[in-house]
């Protein structure tokens, strides 16, 4: 039998990004009852009581263990667990949703040490590879935790990590045996009504601080036959769990081989849709745990990560989420932190293996996963990025602190003074980055500008953003809609975006200009962008006037440009993926 644990106040915190809504955070708090399941046969049994209440206008979240897997198939081996294999909140009413969360500062976590070293996991990389090669299994997932600590508040050093750009399905729990950080960017499966989608990840390459090898890294990642293979293999593998269960004919696969750029790492991902109308739990029954940390072909590669992995993962690998009556969302909790009451905390990694997967590579790329932990994400702050000349001067310098003074109040002389300290000994045209917290505290960052391209590449932005959403008036650090949508264009330069009534707004790092008969114009504010300095300097020149662009022109407009005040005007040439 489960059992109910002692109510608390449970939070449960996470992402949300509703179609084309605005993104933010769904909070609930102090559950009427948390059902905790330690064995098999309890896990079915809560899962049943869950739904039920589900089906009574609750909403149940929490998470599952990797070792609640026999609980669906009793081929599967796991581990015996050491907690919980399943621990789930109840929640009553509506969850609260913030757009943002409150900025935090916290101090980066004490160092994460993995519990084995290099050459126990060349061991086990080398056992991997002899099974592949007698083709018992053709990919094995091997992880392996870090251990450390969480010093303080637990819900603070997740905000903290979280950062103003939170990964897409970052979720935070309280649960009677302590706290789960997660930092996830995978989703394991969402529902809605009898609509299914699940979005596998496979693949991962390093991020560079050089833009250009950043997108030579994505581009080699896309373009890898091996990173291909591996995720091929794991979108075959959810097409076949889903198919067990799904409607004929249901499952389709729309999107291959996408490549996401997160703070450390690019990511290959495959989306795979279907169409069912059973339980939570018949669901979970075909598709737990998820292909992705598994291996193929599963019961295979569980059998071995059993035997080579020195422990139970908990929950890591496992599935972490909510749902109610016609929805449901579950992550596949990696990037995740398990902190015990006493502060101590376990994170695992690991990388999926195939035959021609490298020791040494594998080993680097697991220990690149876990330095999401050791770098804080930049706080939200009000942002500004000019250029100097070479003589030392900013340019359009009055309009930049104009601007600020619209949304904060502020010392100028203070800012006056760091721009000109961080531009002593300039002589050539630089970057210039000042961002100012919400208490006015200016940190400037000067470098060298670089070569500014005439001409730039970019792709529309694959849905709208809300026109009516203030952040797209204010220059921030908060750029999460922007980064989302740069991360599924890593082919092009830029995104151009646009609203919910069609029309086209602004790019990601300038405004939009559109060539009409003899004159040039820009979206008007109404439409939700960004003010920009070199906009506003050239409406009041009266070189450009202020129109809305519906979409549809784009396909036929002579001439299109991207103007900001760092690098002027550029000419775009916009792939014509306009429908």
């Amino acid at each position: 039998m489960f059992r109910i644990a002692e109510r608390g106040e449970g939070l449960f915190l996470t992402r949300v990004s509703p179609g084309a809504g605005v993104p933010g955070w769904l909070a609930f708090r102090n559950p009427v009852e948390t059902l905790v399941a330690e064995t098999p046969e309890a896990v079915r049994e809560m899962l049943a009581e869950a739904e039920r209440e589900a089906a009574g206008g609750r909403t149940v979240a929490g998470f599952l263990a990797y070792e609640a897997a026999p609980a669906f198939d009793r081929s599967f081996t796991v581990y015996p667990s050491e907690g919980p294999l399943a621990v789930l909140s109840v929640y009553e009413g509506a969850p609260t949703f913030y757009r943002t969360l409150e900025p935090v500062s916290a101090d980066p976590l004490p160092p994460f040490v993995p519990t084995l070293r290099e050459e126990e996991y060349r061991e086990a990389f080398a056992r991997v590879k002899t099974l592949i090669g007698e083709g018992a299994t053709y990919q094995i997932n091997l992880t392996f935790p870090l251990q450390g600590t969480v010093p303080g508040d637990p819900l603070t050093q997740f905000m903290a990590l979280a950062g103003v750009r939170p990964p897409p399905y970052a979720t935070y729990f309280e649960h009677p045996g302590g706290a789960i950080l997660s930092l996830s960017p995978e989703l394991f499966f969402e529902r809605h009504g009898d609509a299914v989608v699940s979005r596998p990840m496979k693949g991962t390459a390093p991020r560079h601080l050089d833009r250009a090898d950043d997108l030579a890294e994505a581009a080699r990642l896309g373009v890898s036959e091996k990173n291909r293979a591996e995720n091929l293999m794991i979108a075959d593998m959810v097409r076949n769990d889903l198919g067990r269960v799904a409607e004929i004919g249901s499952v389709v696969t729309p999107r291959l081989f996408e490549i996401e750029r997160f703070d450390t790492v690019w990511q290959m991902s495959s989306e795979i849709h279907a169409r069912f109308s059973g339980t939570l739990t018949e669901l979970l029954g075909a598709i737990f745990p998820c292909a992705s940390i598994t291996g193929a072909p599963k019961v295979k590669a569980m059998e071995t990560i059993r035997d080579l992995e020195h422990g139970p993962r908990g929950v890591y690998t496992g599935a972490l989420g909510y749902f109610g009556a016609n929805e449901s969302r579950f992550s596949v909790p990696i990037r995740t932190v398990e902190v015990e009451l006493d502060g101590r905390a376990t994170y695992g990694v690991g990388s999926g293996l195939v035959w021609d997967s490298d020791g040494e590579e594998e080993w680097r790329e697991c220990l690149l996963k876990a330095e999401r932990l050791a770098r804080l994400p930049e706080p939200f702050a009000y942002l500004e990025t000019m250029r100097s000349e070479a003589d030392g001067t900013i340019l359009l310098l009055e309009r930049h602190l104009a601007r600020l003074r619209r949304s904060l109040p502020f010392d100028e002389a203070v800012v006056r003074e760091a721009l000109w300290k961080a531009l002593e000994g300039v002589s050539a045209p630089g970057r210039v980055r000042l961002t100012l917290s919400p208490e006015g505290v200016p940190m400037v960052v000067a470098a060298p500008l670089g070569e500014v391209a005439s001409v730039v590449t970019a792709r529309l932005a694959e849905g709208p953003l809300d026109s009516t959403d203030p952040l797209l008036r204010q220059k921030t650090t908060c750029r999460d809609a922007y980064e989302r949508e740069l991360s599924r264009r890593w082919d092009v330069s830029d995104v151009l975006f646009w609203n919910e009534r069609g029309e086209a707004t602004e790019f990601s790092i300038g405004n939009l200009l559109v060539r009409r008969s003899d004159r040039w114009v820009t979206p008007p504010l109404s439409s939700g962008l960004l003010p920009g300095v070199f906009r506003e300097e050239l409406l009041e020149r009266g070189e450009i006037e202020e129109s809305v662009i519906p979409l549809e022109e784009l396909k036929t407009a002579p001439q299109i440009a991207r103007i900001n005040a760092l690098r002027g005007w550029q000419s775009v040439h916009l792939l014509r993926d306009l429908g």
